[in-house]
């Protein structure tokens, strides 16, 4: 990836996120449910194995925070792909905040989008032996949707 000055305005945007159905609210919702319900068990315990039984809730309740929380952190990543009269930028946002840029000319490159092994309707930008894989977290559907916005604004672009 090589990183240069764009100086011209980009003549149209694509931001991707990775969709979450869970927002901090339903998150709060779900968490205080599953604290109730383990507090609920922890309380009907019989006496004797109080403890082991509370200890046990309190580590579930922590792996299931953990996993929330690992799961809101992936979903800080995005991209943002600037398509120009002479360059497409593709900047990368990564969970902890790490950018990575890069650009190809737009009358040289091509949108390659082809079913992967790992990635179904894999989207790629390619140019001169670089490549750069762009919405591996969206859904197959989307990321065709998605090269065939970019494909008609880069014919449009290309006149």
């Amino acid at each position: 990836m090589q990183e240069t000055a764009n100086v011209e305005a980009p003549l149209h945007c694509f931001t991707i996120w990775p969709h979450r159905s869970l927002g901090a609210g339903g998150l709060k919702l779900v968490l205080g449910v599953i604290a109730v319900g383990l507090l609920f068990v922890a309380l009907r315990s019989p006496p004797q194995a109080f403890w082991p039984i509370v200890f046990g809730c309190v580590l579930t309740f922590v792996a299931v925070l953990a996993a929330f929380l690992s799961n809101m952190r992936s979903a800080r990543i995005s991209e943002r792909v600037e398509i120009g009269p002479k360059l497409i930028r593709v900047e990368r946002i990564d969970p902890n905040g790490r950018c990575r840029t890069a650009e190809f000319s737009t009358h040289w490159v091509r949108l390659v989008l082809r079913d992967d092994w790992e990635v179904p309707n894999r989207l790629t930008l390619t140019e001169s032996g670089r490549s750069v894989s762009i919405g591996d977290f969206l859904s197959p559907a989307e990321r065709k949707s998605l090269a065939d916005a970019i494909s008609s604004t880069l014919a449009a672009v290309r006149g």
